[in-house]
């Protein structure tokens, strides 16, 4: 069963989880965002089928996230790299991994640690932050309608969250 497409949706997040809302999409990119970019590299290590990492391939592809193109070594291969559009996902990546390692983490202790690769420091918490720095929590954040937004999330904005 086809699940619904939020593609023509009037929502920003639910576009984005037209993109993102599938487990093996994260997954892929997990993994291109840690050096692989080879179809049977990204089949070996994930053991997903291989007509559904050709589909979310080729999706991703297809919405400006990955681009294609020749492997340097073998030019009959191909590598996915992430275009500036799917760059742009890693905050929400790193986010995801601290809130799985905060929220179903192992007993045994951290999967995995995060750290700056010029210092080794830790990685900070992902946070929503206002202009001067400050972490904000929901309560103090509100969405107002923007100049595109519709009659129908007029209705959703004119609320807090």
């Amino acid at each position: 069963m086809r699940r619904k497409s939020f593609e023509d949706f009037d929502c920003s997040l639910a576009q984005a989880a037209d993109y993102l809302g599938d487990a093996w999409v994260l997954l892929i990119l997990r993994n291109i965002f840690n050096g692989m970019r080879r179809f049977d590299e990204i089949n070996s290590h994930l053991e997903i089928p291989t007509n559904t990492l050709s589909d979310r391939l080729k999706t991703l592809v297809g919405r400006g996230i990955l681009r294609r193109e020749p492997d340097p070594v073998d030019g009959r291969r191909a590598e996915y790299r992430l275009t500036p559009k799917g760059e742009g996902l890693y905050p929400i990546m790193i986010a995801l991994v601290q809130w799985g390692e905060c929220w179903e983490g192992s007993p045994a202790g951290p999967r995995i640690y995060l750290s700056s690769r010029t210092d080794g420091k830790p990685l900070p918490p992902v946070q929503v932050r206002d202009a001067s720095g400050l972490p904000l929590t929901p309560r103090q954040v509100v969405a107002k309608p923007g100049p595109a937004t519709t009659e129908h999330m007029r209705k959703l904005y004119g609320g807090n969250w």
